[in-house]
């Protein structure tokens, strides 16, 4: 709908009465209340400075400072010092073809063929997948990151 003389009169009598821009979109039929505010903004009408709503002050939550790396990192840790601590001891290995491997067996590959299909199958430890033999030879302890 055009906005015709009329209706910008009206619109701008209602905002000096100070009615809200609902209000006069309600009034006038066929407008938006975003069409009304561009209208008057247009025209230059604003609201004096006095009658802006001043800013709610905002809640801040409070939020718990725990890093959950901090716990992770404590147990990868213990983990790594105790692979430092493991001698890689030689040990022979069953050599258990791959596909009849059980759980809680080393799954570390000791054939040397081209198609390395058997494994050690000494019991392994925590829950991991190698023995401690194993463990101790593929497990290398974190570098400490260069400054």
């Amino acid at each position: 709908m055009a906005w015709t003389e009329s209706r910008v009169e009206t619109a701008r009598s209602r905002w000096n009465e100070g009615c809200t821009a609902s209000e006069i979109a309600r009034l006038l039929g066929g407008v938006t209340r975003n069409a009304v505010i561009g209208k008057l903004n247009r025209l230059g009408l604003f609201r004096d400075e006095t009658a802006k709503r001043e800013p709610r002050p905002r809640k801040l939550r409070q939020r718990k400072a725990v890093n959950p790396n901090r716990v992770m990192g404590a147990m990868l840790a213990a983990r790594y010092e105790k692979r430092l601590r493991m001698k890689a001891e030689p040990i022979e290995p069953l050599q258990i073809p791959f596909l009849e491997r059980e759980s809680g067996q080393c799954r570390a590959i000791t054939d040397t063929t081209a198609f390395a299909q058997r494994v050690c199958g000494h019991p392994i430890e925590d829950a991991g997948v190698y023995c401690p033999h194993h463990s101790a030879l593929y497990y290398q302890p974190r570098k400490a990151p260069a400054r």
